[in-house]
C-alpha cells in the first residue's frame, strides 16, 4: 500500500493523529478543569489546572515535532 492511498495515509498518520488529539485534550481540559476536580488529584505537583496543561506541553509537543521533523527530512530525500 501507498501512502497515497486512503488506508495507507490512515495506517501511517492515526497513530500521530491520535497521540496529538490526546494531548491537545488534556491540555484543554487543564486549562478548562475547575479547582474541585484538580484537588481530588492529590498531586503535589498539579495543585491548579493550568500546571497540568504546562505538563502536556512540556511531556507531548517534543514527540510531536520530533515526528514532523522526520517527516520532513524523509520526504525531501530523492
Amino acid at each position: 500500500m501507498s501512502a497515497s492511498s486512503p488506508s495507507g495515509w490512515l495506517q501511517q498518520h492515526l497513530p500521530v493523529v491520535l497521540f496529538g488529539w490526546f494531548w491537545f485534550g488534556m491540555f484543554l481540559c487543564g486549562l478548562l478543569a475547575p479547582q474541585e476536580r484538580v484537588a481530588e488529584l492529590g498531586s503535589a505537583v498539579v495543585t491548579e489546572g493550568w500546571h497540568l496543561s504546562a505538563m502536556c506541553v512540556l511531556l507531548g509537543l517534543p514527540v510531536l515535532v520530533g515526528v514532523v521533523l522526520r517527516s520532513r527530512s524523509r520526504d525531501s530525500k530523492p
